[in-house]
């Protein structure tokens, strides 16, 4: 597999925490690409380098500050390339004050499936003779 994981970063309130997990399942160092997105499209990227088997925890408002993004939520993509099988997440966001805790979804990104829908769904709109409606993603 190609690819990495996606999901959201929210930032609910001032007080909200928002944690996102990151694991290299493997016995050797991994190197991934982190971008966060605010809601306008604005990204910032951090590369990330995974020791063997080691685990790591990273603040979503930290790195929401420091990319300078605005607004309350974002998406969040981790490109780990041939490696995105070494590569797990956990993600969570939750506020003491209120009590409140999210877990959230991480999605698998598979670059090579994502190519193959695209040409796909190209392949079915040339064809005059399919009626099949383009993918929507």
């Amino acid at each position: 597999m190609t690819g990495g994981r996606e999901g959201i970063w929210w930032l609910q309130s001032d007080s909200a925490k928002d944690w996102l997990v990151l694991a290299n399942t493997s016995d050797s160092s991994l190197v991934a690409k982190l971008t966060l997105y605010e809601s306008s499209g604005k990204a910032w990227r951090q590369t990330l380098k995974l020791g063997p088997r080691q685990t790591t925890r990273l603040s979503m408002r930290s790195f929401v500050q420091q990319g300078g993004l605005t607004g309350s939520f974002g998406g969040i993509s981790i490109d780990a390339g041939p490696r995105a099988a070494d590569l797990d997440s956990a993600h969570f966001v939750y506020d003491e004050t209120t009590g409140f805790l999210a877990l959230m979804k991480m999605f698998d990104r598979n670059t090579n499936a994502i190519l193959k829908r695209a040409l796909l769904d190209q392949f079915a709109m040339d064809d005059p003779r399919s009626n099949a409606a383009p993918h929507e993603a």
